[in-house]
């Protein structure tokens, strides 16, 4: 039996049946290392060699730099997200600042003894009349309130808003102001 010494096979010129067998054999024990072949082991690249390595470099700097890019997303969205919820509490605040302002102004007209005389239809013309900057802060502040927390929303919603919450506490100090007139008669 003639060996090929390269490669430790059997000589195909003599023993053809089982060369063919350690040709199989020999296919299974190659794997396909980078674009060279090796036996049983990770193959060395070559010197001139460098395009998989330059691939390989290029792929894990972009997957790098991607990353990169959503931590300055995701470190970006916090923030607006954390500044966003600060702009609607200050917002919140000044809009119930204003209302009290509003009512405090409202329930100093209320109690006052000039108004004791007055018959309901003119307290109410009184009302509307009385403490306009009050109430113009009070419909501001309300109308920037509704804006930073529903910016989607048309802006003539937010003033309807604003003049109905206006309505309604000029409607409950005269509707105080007409129980304290029944009572008292």
């Amino acid at each position: 039996m003639f060996v090929n010494i390269a490669l430790g096979f059997p000589d195909m010129r003599t023993e053809p049946g089982r060369a063919a067998c350690a040709a199989r054999t020999f296919k299974s024990m190659i794997q396909k290392s980078g674009s060279r072949l090796s036996f049983w082991t990770s193959a060395k690249r070559l010197p001139g060699d460098h395009t998989q390595t330059k691939i390989n470099k290029e792929m894990r700097l972009r997957k790098k730099t991607t990353g990169m890019r959503w931590m300055v997303v995701a470190a970006l969205v916090l923030a607006a997200s954390g500044a966003m919820a600060d702009e609607i509490d200050d917002a919140h605040r000044l809009a119930l600042q204003g209302r009290d302002i509003y009512w405090t102004c409202l329930a100093q007209e209320y109690v006052q003894d000039s108004n004791k005389a007055m018959s309901g239809e003119d307290f109410t013309r009184h009302v509307a009349d009385i403490c306009p900057s009050e109430r113009q802060y009070f419909r501001a502040a309300l109308v920037d309130y509704l804006a930073v927390q529903s910016p989607g929303d048309d802006a003539g919603s937010h003033m309807t808003t604003a003049n109905d919450a206006i309505a309604l506490a000029q409607k409950d100090v005269v509707t105080a102001f007409l129980h304290r007139k029944a009572a008292s008669k």
